[in-house]
């Protein structure tokens, strides 16, 4: 983490071109994270002690804090063979156990999206939909941990080779060129087209033939609220002010997700509804329970009720439908079970407008992802998620 008054800090210029390290052969994270025991003691004896009286920077700082401690948990088992499955599972029991389980769904800020090669977003295994990585692999991890209702959001990008390492470096360098010129009243169109510019102005060769890295357009960073990942107002990488969108939208005292999709010539993604396993409680249309309740027969009145009172506002997905105890009833972990329940109960729920479907988001060519949290205000700008991995 690092603290700013009004100057963003130099100390950071230019970690993200980085190298392999010969005792993993992992390309794309620099250093693990310094994070002692003591910290991690230390941090829970405040969560216990403070509880929902938390406020957000404090909040913020301990999921980071224990971030980064998930991030030096994984390195080890980051390796060709690795199944995403065995991935998710780490990342999310790691942060049950950092944060004992605390919060809104038991410290997870949204199901780990693990997302290989042309897919840039949005997947997450199951037992019907599951990878294992192989030395081609360049894969986005990108995973949450809620304290308090806020959400530390931070993703990066691994390859197991330095072939496609210019690509990485791209993605990265535009994301921290867009925490470096955040600001108070900044047009956001404008600063989405400047880390545009940054982005496109790498090349990647590839078996002799050369490819320009290019922005994806409809994905972005975002703003968080308390108990909302997506805080409702988009961070484009790419200059939306002069496109059709009219987008006139300034920076304000919040707490943002800087994030940044780059691929080889491709600047836009597709839903793969196939695949889809990660579903949100639409909370941005406004409505309350008792009018979503009203929209249901009894019978899906009750998954609802189980819905709600289990994830409330956030993210979940099929792996939960599958192990958590209090769907045991349905036999979820029954794959045709659950592939009947999606088709019913699911697609009821979104045709209803009471949960929206987050399917894995695809490119036709090879892609990469970095984001951070920050928290901006007149007079400091805080980058949480920061360390020296990335």
């Amino acid at each position: 983490m690092f603290l700013v008054n009004g100057e963003y800090d130099e100390k950071i210029e230019k970690p993200y071109l980085v190298e392999g390290f010969s005792d993993t052969n992992l390309f794309g994270v620099g250093e693990r994270p310094d994070i002692s025991d003591s910290d991690i003691i230390e941090a829970q004896k405040i969560m216990t002690e403070k509880g929902k009286s938390l406020d957000k920077i404090k909040s913020l700082e301990i999921g980071s804090l224990f971030h980064k401690k998930i991030r030096n948990v994984i390195r080890p088992i980051l390796k060709p063979g690795l199944k995403l499955s065995e991935l998710a599972d780490k990342i999310e029991g790691t942060c049950m156990e950092l944060t004992k389980s605390a919060g809104i769904n038991r410290g997870i800020g949204f199901p780990s999206s693990l997302s290989v090669n042309e897919c840039a977003a949005h997947f997450t295994p199951s037992k019907a939909h599951d990878i294992t990585l192989d030395e081609k692999s360049i894969t986005k991890i990108d995973f949450g941990v809620e304290i308090n209702g806020w959400i530390t959001d931070c993703a990066f990008t691994i390859a197991f080779d330095d072939k496609y390492i210019n690509l990485l470096n791209a993605v990265k360098e535009a994301t921290y060129h867009g925490i470096k010129t955040v600001a108070m009243d900044k047009d956001i169109g404008e600063w989405g087209g400047d880390i545009r510019e940054v982005m496109e102005s790498y090349e990647v060769t590839v078996d002799n033939k050369t490819y320009p890295v290019k922005s994806i357009k409809n994905l972005g960073g975002h703003s968080i609220l308390q108990g909302q990942i997506h805080g409702g107002l988009f961070l484009p990488s790419f200059n939306i002010s002069d496109s059709i969108f009219a987008y006139k939208k300034k920076f304000t005292e919040n707490v943002y997700a800087v994030e940044t999709f780059g691929s080889l010539g491709n600047e836009n993604v597709v839903e793969k509804s196939s695949e889809n396993s990660i579903y949100m409680k639409n909370y941005r249309s406004g409505e309350s329970d008792s009018s979503m309740r009203s929209k249901l027969s009894n019978k899906y009145v009750k998954i609802f009720d189980l819905f709600n009172s289990t994830f409330k506002t956030m993210p979940f997905c099929d792996r939960y439908l599958e192990t958590l105890s209090v769907f045991s009833d349905l036999k979820l972990n029954e794959p045709k079970k659950l592939i009947e329940f999606k088709k019913s109960t699911m697609n009821l729920l979104d045709s209803k407008g009471l949960y929206t479907a987050y399917p894995p988001l695809y490119c036709n060519t090879m892609t990469a992802q970095y984001e951070h949290t920050l928290y901006l205000s007149e007079n400091k700008k805080i980058v949480f998620s920061e360390s020296t991995d990335y």
